[in-house]
């Protein structure tokens, strides 16, 4: 009988054997990232940040592969025209630096919107989507994808780029899926990987109300950190980029509070309890170019969210 209960024994297992081991370098000391509020632990010896594991309810794998939310971003017309012009600047950012050639897989693709502007500059582009729903939707869109999680992707050829963007901080074991990304790499190949910095200006901001801490996310990374665990998988950095969450779709109010510190959240609210606006909104061209002043304005003073770092395999 279908009760809506959920038990992960993992999860379980987890915080009563090993609450206070990393799961990146298996160092056994940890300690409350912000001030006494355990929700947040930080390893003292690689500084990699996790989520309490007494707070992760969901087996990652399922719940990636299932959760319906994704497939409504990926079957709206106007979020997935959003995410292509992400996609753009991320694409834009990685080719001052990757020449477009070659085969390049993107690891939780979504919508497909890199993985189609990536085979426009030229790259041979596929997405690897968990997410049955999204991986049809791309299917619809003509847009080469493999439904499986990167945890069960088995490939016996070899990617002259792979790109993860906001991803390993949702893996139960990144540090494994990230020597994954490395074999599938061909010598001098390129990882490009974003996800959201601990060391922003926004997170030191907002410490528990910042966006970039959701209960999905179970490790957080800091530049610093993760360039360290990347120089230690074989890996030169060759670029870092910087960018802030602020989204065009946001009223000007909403983007003058988020700016200011003043636009709160609850960070431990499940997806399906926080929604998300999923209709274009309704702006004139005043409030545009407000929105796109303030925006540049964010980005010209360093106002940033996340971090993406383009890196090269060397061994």
């Amino acid at each position: 009988m279908e009760t809506g209960f959920y038990v992960d024994y993992r999860a379980i297992f987890w915080y009563f054997n090993a609450m206070e081991t990393c799961g990146i370098c298996g160092g056994p000391d940890s300690k409350p990232y912000y001030g006494d509020d355990r929700r947040l632990l930080q390893c003292q010896k690689c500084g990699v940040v996790f989520l309490a594991p007494e707070l992760i309810k969901f087996s990652p794998k399922d719940y990636y592969e299932n959760a319906r939310h994704y497939a409504e971003i990926s079957e709206n017309d106007y979020k997935v025209e959003q995410l292509r012009k992400i996609a753009k600047n991320y694409l834009k950012f990685l080719l001052r630096h990757v020449r477009p050639a070659g085969k390049l897989l993107d690891i939780g693709a979504h919508t497909g919107m890199f993985v189609e502007e990536a085979g426009k500059s030229g790259f041979k582009a596929t997405g690897l989507e968990p997410n049955k729903f999204a991986a049809s939707q791309m299917q619809k869109r003509d847009i080469p994808v493999i439904c499986s999680s990167i945890e069960d992707f088995k490939c016996q050829e070899s990617f002259n780029v792979i790109t993860a963007f906001e991803i390993i901080e949702h893996l139960s074991n990144p540090m494994a899926m990230l020597e994954k990304m490395e074999n599938l790499l061909s010598f001098n190949g390129y990882l490009a990987l974003s996800v959201p910095n601990l060391d922003s200006y926004f997170a030191k901001r907002y410490a528990l109300d910042w966006p970039g801490i959701d209960l999905e996310h179970l490790y957080y990374f800091s530049e610093k950190s993760l360039s360290e665990i990347l120089k230690k998988l074989g890996f030169r950095i060759v670029a870092v980029k910087k960018f802030n969450y602020i989204d065009k779709s946001w009223g000007v109010k909403k983007i003058c509070r988020y700016i200011l510190g003043r636009e709160r959240r609850n960070s431990f609210l499940s997806k399906s309890t926080t929604g998300s606006r999923l209709d274009a909104p309704k702006a004139g061209k005043i409030k545009d170019m407000t929105k796109n002043l303030l925006v540049g304005f964010a980005g010209l003073f360093g106002l940033d969210d996340s971090v993406l770092i383009v890196a090269r395999k060397i061994v």
